[in-house]
């Protein structure tokens, strides 16, 4: 399945440097598409508001697809959200900052689900990790889902309560959604898409750190 040239122009616009939401919902007010924006031309860009960095790099051999993300969104349970998409957290909306497009490995329907985050410890006692994973099943049966950040302890405890309650868990990544950390949770990632999704505002192949985890996982749990 060839991915939509709508959805190729969002992952670029994600990469573009100086670029947000204000700018671009200006711009998109005057061009229309994501896509539009991407076939402008550089005056056209200028007048519709977009920063000289960010047009300077949509201009650039820089703004191409690789071709990993476009295997990534030829995946049927992949998707890019963007900001002006329904499926896009509407309490999301109301943060001082957000990204301008989610990446989602999943179901992206999910979304907008009343949830509730349990986040803690990497290093919780067995007495803490079972109350985490008891807790979560519980709500998560009762179809409240469960939204923490796939780390171990804690989150891993959450994330496994609510599949054992046959609920909806959502993994929030402060990495690229195609980096799964750490390693051992691969399989918990895979499953978690059976019956949630795995979020990211960054980009494909972005690596974890201490600021991305922060920035990440912070706006998008609040």
């Amino acid at each position: 399945m060839l991915p939509s040239e709508e959805s190729c122009a969002w992952v670029t616009l994600t990469r573009a440097p100086a670029l947000d939401i204000h700018m671009l919902r200006g711009a998109l007010e005057m061009l229309g598409t994501a896509r539009a924006l991407m076939e402008a031309s550089d005056t056209a860009r200028e007048r519709a508001g977009i920063s000289a960095a960010a047009r300077e790099f949509l201009s650039s051999g820089n703004a191409a697809l690789s071709r990993a993300e476009r295997a990534w969104l030829a995946d049927p349970h992949h998707r890019v959200v963007p900001f002006t998409d329904p499926r896009y957290p509407a309490l999301l909306h109301q943060a001082g900052r957000h990204p301008i497009a989610l990446y989602v490995a999943g179901n992206a329907e999910v979304l907008n689900e009343p949830q509730l985050a349990v986040v803690g410890s990497r290093n919780p006692t067995a007495q803490g990790r079972d109350i985490a994973r008891e807790f979560s099943e519980y709500l998560a049966a009762r179809g409240l889902a469960i939204t923490s950040g796939l780390a171990s302890g804690i989150d891993s405890a959450a994330h496994r309560g609510a599949l054992m309650g046959q609920g909806i868990t959502l993994a929030v990544l402060g990495s690229g959604v195609d980096v799964v950390y750490p390693q051992h949770n691969r399989s918990l990632s895979e499953e978690i898409q059976q019956q949630g999704a795995l979020v990211s505002g960054f980009p494909s192949a972005r690596p974890l750190g201490a600021r991305t985890f922060r920035s990440g996982t912070a706006s998008l749990l609040a």
